[in-house]
């Protein structure tokens, strides 16, 4: 759930739930207790869902000065091809 989100930020749990196949409910928790995600701002569609993206903790924790120091996951792709 935290490299969906720190590779795609910023997110909805719906479009992490569509990537991993299961409910990501505990671990979107578990991140948030941990500062290692926040809600940055809401989707303006219907329910108005949060769209979650990474943390300065986050950062700090993984050794990254940067957000624009994660690469994006076409970037990986690319890498693997």
């Amino acid at each position: 759930v935290l490299a969906i989100i720190a590779l795609e930020q910023p997110v909805t749990k719906k479009y992490i739930e569509k990537i991993r196949g299961s409910s990501c409910d505990v671990q979107l928790k578990k991140l948030l207790e941990l500062s290692f995600i926040t809600p940055v701002s809401r989707l303006d569609t219907p329910g108005k869902p949060y769209l979650f993206g990474t943390t300065d903790t986050f950062l700090k924790f993984f050794g990254i000065s940067d957000v624009g120091d994660i690469p994006k996951i076409e970037e990986l792709k690319e890498l693997l091809d």
